[in-house]
């Protein structure tokens, strides 16, 4: 967030009409569902696999390793699927951009 308050105003100027103004909503939007995403989602699923995981190593031995095995395999296939969705997203968030940039223009020129 400060590196949005540090940047030149050359280069404020310099992004397409609506960019700008897009991510600041973007990043103001975005920050009351990262915390409670965080606590109730990260922090329980943790919990969830350590327990397992220390349970099922008490009671089996070598099937915990196997367990943690998988789950590190699906958190990993995991993230490369969220990180091909994320790359999709900021491709359409820049046709986006440009797109409401040429609307804002047009209608800045019909006024």
């Amino acid at each position: 967030m400060a590196k949005l308050f540090q940047l030149e105003h050359k280069a404020v100027l310099a992004t397409p009409t609506g960019a700008f103004s897009q991510v600041l909503s973007k990043v103001f939007m975005n920050l009351d569902k990262i915390l409670p995403a965080f606590y109730a989602v990260i922090v329980p699923i943790t919990i969830q696999v350590v327990v397992g995981v220390t349970f099922i190593g008490i009671l089996y031995g070598w099937v915990a390793a196997i367990q943690l095995l998988l789950f590190a395999a699906y958190t990993y296939v995991a993230y490369l699927a969220a990180k091909l969705a994320a790359k999709r997203n900021k491709d359409m968030m820049t046709v986006m951009f440009s797109e409401w940039g040429k609307i804002l223009v047009i209608c800045v020129v019909n006024l």
